[in-house]
């Protein structure tokens, strides 16, 4: 091989690695700029997570409501809600001085609503948002009147409960003339979220509910007709027994975004 085809091949071999090998080392522009972590354990990073979430953050802030910005505060950080310390869960955290893995979750969980709609007790708030309201660590006033409200800075540790089931610390939350008790008890029981928040966003939000209805057809008694002599004179009246319920009727009714249902039922209802 002469020296010149030697010099080509080099030259060749050169300028495909200056084409190739940058893109083979790194293959995105920016891949080695960070985002700020050192927000503390709780406080907000610099990892944007709208980044990845446009379409949550368009959901937010499309009505107004208790979680975006009802108070006049703006909306609500979404570490309000995804990263807090709610039993034992425990985030990926740095700080200027620590660091602390995570154990549980990484950097963000899906937390029962009642983690915040079921708690009453400073205290209990305290284990949930960090031990904010002991000085460690700080939130702003306007963090703070996100969830409390504006007042004088006295701040109530109440986030308003969802009472009326039997699940907050309220000594006369019973639930016991609740008609949805069993429909939260079995959501807490399902799998496919976290405690009963199948129920809470049913309910509450724009999501779309597919309900099949099982229900009773007829109501039935015995109606005896009693006549009774005595003293003060003649009594009649009926005595009912045996009350039953009877028959079997599928319904299937669905209720958009916009909060209107329809039914889907073969049946001439209520006339056959």
């Amino acid at each position: 091989m002469t020296i010149g085809k030697l010099a080509v091949i080099s030259c060749t071999l050169m300028a495909v690695s200056l084409i190739v090998l940058p893109q083979t080392v790194s293959l995105f522009v920016g891949q080695h700029m960070w985002y700020k972590l050192d927000g503390g354990y709780r406080i907000s990073t610099d990892v944007p997570c709208e980044k990845c979430h446009a379409d949550i953050v368009d959901e937010m802030e499309s009505t107004v409501g208790p979680h975006t910005g009802e108070t006049g505060y703006g909306r609500m950080d979404c570490e309000f809600c995804h990263r807090v310390y709610w039993g034992d869960y425990q985030y990926a955290t740095a700080g200027e001085s620590e660091i602390v893995i995570g154990e549980k979750a990484h950097a963000a969980s899906t937390v029962a609503c009642m983690a915040c709609h079921g708690c009453v007790k400073k205290k209990e708030f305290d284990a949930i948002l960090g031990g904010s309201h002991t000085g460690s660590p700080y939130f702003s006033y306007d963090q703070c009147a996100k969830c409390h409200g504006e007042n004088t800075g006295d701040y109530s540790p109440d986030v308003p409960p969802a009472g009326g089931f039997g699940l907050t610390n309220y000594s006369g939350d019973t639930g016991r003339l609740e008609a949805h008790m069993v429909f939260v008890l079995n959501a807490i029981n399902s799998s496919k979220m976290v405690d009963s928040n199948e129920a809470c966003i049913a309910c509450h939000t724009y999501v779309p509910v597919k309900i099949n209805w099982t229900h009773k057809v007829s109501l039935e008694f015995n109606c005896t007709y009693e006549y009774n002599t005595g003293t003060s004179g003649v009594t009649t009246h009926y005595n009912v027994t045996n009350w039953t319920v009877n028959g079997t009727r599928y319904t299937t009714v669905y209720g958009n975004t916009t909060g209107n249902g329809s039914v889907n039922d073969a049946s001439n209802w209520p006339g056959w």
